[in-house]
């Protein structure tokens, strides 16, 4: 999300909205997206400060896909690396207009202004680490529910920081699919390919998510490819294929010469970037590598009994 209204005041400055049991006033607006904004609240009760994220909407489409991020939320909030929501609410303000409020726990501070402070030398191997196994512990959460829910935009710009607990958090789910998506029938492409290009961010967007006649089905294999390049972006400050199609179907990247992370840190971005999603790993295989890379015993169940990757 980038910074909306700059030089000029938000008009929602000072604006009171009513979300489930809360009412909150508008403080300072963080951030805007293509149909959101999200502001800095006060709870008029309380005087805690929330985030407040707001959408609007016209169609039956956007309206079930806020639906299903205000549900996806509710199952996942009480996960420790998972963004808690609150509450929400879905209002009609005009004929044809929907607002959509999801009302958050504030987390001030992102893992991008983390990686900025570190401009310099990079982060440690050991705060790669500790960023990537929350971020796996809740990626987990998410591809053990049934039917398994695949998040389809994994990237650092969707991690946050709470301060209080030491934890980074998973958040922004509306672009969230159920299940394993079957891309066989190619008259359903076309839909498909408009659907992906709307969630999906390029950058991290899996082999099978580019050639949709390739007829490999879209599952939980596809997090697992944008993990290796979140992973290779918190080590290298840029994603391995950047926007270049032919090398993400290719499976063609490069560790730079001058990384400071171990090799089997390197390894473990290799074991993500597979272009086969059959050959690919679960998460309980990429988070049992991190996790003892971190030195910590691996906090994410083997629900497919799959194999240890050592």
């Amino acid at each position: 999300m980038k910074k909306l209204f700059s030089g000029q005041q938000c008009p929602y400055i000072g604006k009171v909205f009513h979300v489930g049991n809360y009412s909150v006033t508008v403080e300072e607006l963080l951030a805007e997206g293509g149909f959101s904004l999200v502001f800095l609240v006060r709870c008029n009760r309380t005087g805690e400060r929330y985030a407040l994220k707001r959408l609007s909407v016209n169609n039956t489409q956007d309206l079930r896909s806020c639906q299903k991020e205000i549900r996806i939320s509710k199952e996942l909030s009480k996960h420790k690396n998972v963004i808690t929501l609150l509450s929400s609410s879905i209002n009609n303000i005009k004929d044809d207009i929907i607002e959509i409020l999801l009302l958050m726990e504030c987390c001030r501070v992102h893992v991008l202004q983390i990686m900025n402070q570190h401009i310099d030398n990079g982060l440690s191997e050991q705060q790669v680490l500790k960023i990537f196994c929350d971020i796996c512990e809740a990626v987990s959460a998410m591809h053990h529910f049934n039917p398994p829910l695949i998040h389809r935009d994994l990237k650092v710009e969707n991690i946050l920081y709470r301060t209080q607990t030491n934890d980074y958090l998973l958040c922004d789910f509306g672009s969230a699919a159920v299940g394993v998506i079957q891309t066989a029938d190619h008259a359903n492409i076309p839909q498909l390919e408009e659907d992906i290009k709307r969630n999906t961010t390029l950058a991290y967007r899996a082999p099978e998510m580019i050639d949709l006649y390739s007829e490999k089905p879209i599952s939980t294999k596809a997090d697992i490819w944008a993990l290796g390049c979140l992973l290779y972006k918190l080590c290298f400050y840029s994603l391995p294929f950047g926007e270049n199609i032919l090398a993400m179907q290719s499976g063609h990247f490069s560790i730079p010469n001058t990384s400071k992370y171990s090799k089997n840190l390197h390894k473990l971005i290799r074991f993500m970037l597979i272009v086969d999603p059959a050959l690919r790993p679960d998460i309980f295989q990429v988070s049992y590598v991190a996790f003892k890379l971190a030195g910590l015993p691996c906090a994410v169940k083997n629900a497919n009994v799959s194999k240890d990757f050592t």
